[in-house]
């Protein structure tokens, strides 16, 4: 029993990090085209 809520805390301690570190695989493909097209408008470039 006790190695079993030893392994509860460290879920829950590790639990803000794999959130975030998911929100971020999450919102970074989302997020692409607009730094993209973001950075189209301050820096121009010959589209290929």
């Amino acid at each position: 029993m006790s190695q079993s809520i030893e392994s509860d805390h460290s879920f829950v301690y590790q639990a803000p990090m794999d959130k975030n570190l998911t929100m971020a695989v999450v919102l970074l493909p989302s997020a692409y085209p607009v730094l993209t097209f973001l950075a189209a408008l301050i820096y121009p470039t010959p589209e290929i």
